[in-house]
């Protein structure tokens, strides 16, 4: 019985000790919303990155994608959502699409004017071809407020 009472105390004293780390890593977050960091496997991608950023009303969006020597085409179509009545609806309708050929990097920027007092995410789609063949990742950015 010691023993346990002993272990619950202890184990209370590390979960104290640690909750101002939490505080300080919460604060040192930076402000740009990126990609959760959940990875897929692929085949004929090294990496992609996503985020979304809002500054003065000014959604400034990022989509990168990494393939692996011998890719013939990259693709990113990159749609700015919006959250509405329970779901993500997409602001700009077409995405706004970059393709580029013979490169195994494609990154693309783009901004659009965002309406204050609404949750909005980044949902970029990559295709990646490889040999005749196209692999196709969906990523989300983190959500970002204005």
């Amino acid at each position: 019985m010691r023993f346990a009472r002993k272990a619950a105390v202890v184990g209370l004293a590390v979960m104290v000790g640690m909750a101002p780390c939490q505080r300080l890593a919460a604060a040192a977050a930076p402000e740009t919303a990126e990609d959760p960091g959940i990875s897929v496997c692929s085949l004929y991608t090294m990496s992609t990155s996503t985020s979304l950023r809002i500054n003065n009303g000014k959604a400034k969006m990022h989509g990168e994608v990494v393939g692996i020597p011998g890719v013939t085409k990259l693709v990113a179509k990159l749609t700015l959502q919006k959250y509405v009545d329970g779901g993500w609806k997409a602001v700009n309708t077409d995405p706004y699409k970059k393709t580029v050929t013979d490169s195994i990097i494609l990154s693309m920027d783009r901004e659009k004017a965002v309406a204050s007092g609404k949750r909005f995410r980044l949902k970029a789609v990559y295709e990646v071809s490889y040999g005749g063949k196209t692999e196709t990742i969906t990523k989300h950015s983190g959500e970002a407020c204005y």
